[in-house]
């Protein structure tokens, strides 16, 4: 009770509409001048005539072999709860901005705070080739730099495209002699790419949400092409992170 401030809205989750704990509160809340808020399975019961709001949480049976234990009716209660928590969300305009703000340690709200810039890996850790590079030239440094691809750079360091494993293979597939293959032959040009200052759940967004899904995004300065460093999926779920 030590956390409760006049006028905080209580919410009494009861089965029988009886519960003698509860039943016993309700002066203390009044005091409190708190709209009460029932979900009962009975509302036909002390509860039920003393609460401001009834929401109905009756069930024609408990679903365990019994009959008895409270299974079915806390499926509905736990329903009910998310309903009118859902539906406050609404009211009160609660955006993601507002989940971050109340849950900074979990994944979503992390997802929601951290930055590409916290979370990438910078130019120095990543493969980074010119268009003329040999296929060889390439296979080494992904094998040195194992982050998923190469950027192809220019010499002013600007992205000009992007190779990946899969890229490699493909070319391996459409080229009976690879003895010329250059960088360019194998790479994306104009990749999908992500900046320091997105969210890295719009960053995740990015990545998922295409017809085909990738796992590694470029990143690049906001206002050029200058390349900056790679963000890979698998980053945004380290442990460490968590």
């Amino acid at each position: 009770m030590g956390v409760y401030t006049p006028g905080d809205p209580t919410i009494l989750i009861s089965k029988s509409g009886a519960t003698a704990e509860l039943v016993r509160l309700i002066p203390v809340l009044r005091e409190f001048q708190s709209p009460l808020i029932g979900v009962l399975g009975n509302i036909r019961s002390p509860l039920a005539e003393q609460v401001d709001v009834v929401l109905d949480a009756t069930v024609s049976q408990e679903a365990d072999p019994l009959g008895i234990a409270p299974t079915s009716s806390a499926t509905l209660a736990m329903a009910l709860g998310d309903a009118l928590a859902s539906a406050l969300m609404l009211a009160r305009g609660f955006g993601k901005e507002d989940f971050a703000r109340f849950h900074p340690a979990g994944q979503l709200g992390r997802n929601l705070l951290l930055k590409v810039a916290d979370v990438m890996h910078p130019m120095e850790a990543v493969a980074k080739v010119t268009q003329q590079a040999s296929l060889r030239e390439v296979v080494i440094l992904l094998s040195e730099f194992p982050m998923g691809g190469a950027c192809v750079v220019d010499e002013a360091g600007n992205l000009e495209g992007f190779i990946t494993d899969g890229d490699i293979r493909r070319a391996l597939k459409l080229h009976e002699d690879i003895r010329g293959l250059k960088a360019s032959d194998l790479m994306t040009p104009n990749p999908t790419c992500t900046f320091p200052g997105v969210t890295i759940d719009e960053a995740v967004r990015q990545m998922e949400d295409r017809p085909s899904q990738i796992y590694v995004l470029p990143v690049v300065e906001t206002n050029s092409k200058k390349c900056l460093g790679l963000l890979r999926l698998h980053d945004v779920y380290q442990p460490q992170l968590l």
